[in-house]
């Protein structure tokens, strides 16, 4: 990697920075309690941290940095949430995590010839996975290591990021390569994952992105851009032909389905679990009922046969809305939280002065078209990935203002 060696004391300090990085690209979505690894993998760099006398500079940066402020904040409001509504601890797992990350990887470890390699690494082990799953040991998607749909998510918030890098950046042909081979396979793993809510994110979210790149670039960039992009996706697709063509199908027969009265395919239930979890949320509408008071009530209203065993099931886990979701739980008072989550981003880096948003506004866009059919940060690996991927666009936007 390339790593300013002036900046560190050698070998061992460096490794130490690397691990985390290592188990991300590689074994964090084999691994269902993927946020558990990566709190131990950071230890070497806590005890570096501690024994190099580093805190202090690290507690100046945690004032200077909004952007570690937010989690910090998020960490003690799920916290209080674990204790009082029965809270997901994963959720909190995942924040401390990237938390104790960011704080403590050293900010020059954050350039593109480092991310260049970690999203090559995580593309082919992503890749790897799916046709693992689906071709050597076929598994329901459901019981992969990490739930298809926010593993989808994960795949899609990387080929917005790596996009952006390609694009913003001026790459070496090695990066480039490098960082194109990562699309690819992050195209097919995701088709791979026929995971259909971040598929449609994503397309919507790649014609924005664009026509962003049109309307602000009025170089032969923009065309150069549109062409790669093209490339990639048509090449991606091919592919995957047989795979798309099947979940379109299910798809058109599950909605004939619906037409006809049947909701007991996968978007009958999610439309069911819709009504159930407004239902729900006229309880506490402020506050919300908690994930406890929510397996109550769910339980209740099978009892009394008002939802189908199906939708009781389902539902324990998440409505598969996130907008509903933190309604039901946290009330309007969560929503809010979740929207700050999704607005501050575009408010930090616009502070910083750099005007040039397209890759954070991707992915804040992207997450909020996924929270539409799923609640992707139900699941720690998601949290993990989406804080991180927008640190490394503020921290990279920031040392390019300076430099």
């Amino acid at each position: 990697m390339n790593i300013n060696k002036s900046n560190y004391k050698p070998f061992l300090e460096v490794l130490f920075v690397a691990i985390p990085f290592i188990w991300l690209a590689t074994g964090f979505q084999w691994d269902g309690d993927g946020e558990m690894r990566l709190l131990i993998a950071l230890i070497p760099i806590l005890i570096w941290s501690l024994l190099g006398n580093r805190a202090k500079n690290e507690f100046k940066e945690f004032l200077a940095d909004r952007w570690l402020q937010l989690i910090a904040c998020l960490i003690v409001l799920v916290s209080i949430s674990y204790l009082t509504y029965g809270h997901s601890s994963r959720e909190l797992r995942g924040l401390v995590a990237v938390f104790l990350l960011l704080i403590l990887t050293p900010r020059t470890f954050f350039n593109t010839n480092n991310y260049s390699w970690f999203i090559l690494f995580y593309a082919i082990s992503s890749c790897a996975l799916t046709y693992y799953f689906t071709t050597i040991e076929v598994t329901n998607r459901g019981a992969w290591p990490v739930n298809a749909v926010p593993f989808a998510t994960n795949i899609g918030l990387c080929i917005i990021m790596t996009s952006s890098v390609v694009y913003k950046y001026k790459l070496t042909v090695e990066q480039k390569f490098r960082c194109i081979t990562a699309i690819i396979a992050l195209i097919i793993a995701l088709i791979n994952s026929q995971s259909r809510g971040p598929i449609l994110a994503l397309s919507f979210v790649s014609v924005v992105f664009v026509l962003y790149i049109v309307i602000t670039n009025t170089s032969a960039l923009k065309y150069k851009a549109i062409i790669v992009l093209s490339f990639i996706t048509v090449v991606a697709v091919i592919v995957q032909v047989p795979s798309i063509n099947n979940r379109i199908g299910a798809t058109l027969s599950e909605v004939k389905s619906i037409q006809d009265g049947n909701f007991k395919g996968s978007i009958g239930i999610r439309l069911s679990m819709y009504k159930t979890g407004y239902q729900i949320f006229k309880q506490a509408p402020i506050i919300g009922i908690g994930k406890d008071g929510i397996d109550r009530t769910l339980d209740q209203m099978l009892s009394e046969s008002l939802i189908s065993p199906s939708v009781h099931r389902y539902a324990r886990m998440t409505l598969h809305n996130g907008y509903l979701d933190y309604l039901v739980r946290n009330g309007v008072v969560g929503l809010i939280v979740f929207l700050m989550v999704l607005i501050s981003p575009l408010a930090i880096i616009k502070n910083n002065g750099n005007k040039d948003i397209g890759a954070v506004l991707a992915l804040c866009t992207f997450l909020a078209v996924c929270n539409v059919s799923d609640f992707p940060f139900i699941n720690a690996q998601c949290v993990v990935m989406y804080f991180l991927l927008i640190g490394f666009c503020l921290l990279t936007f920031v040392q390019n203002k300076t430099e």
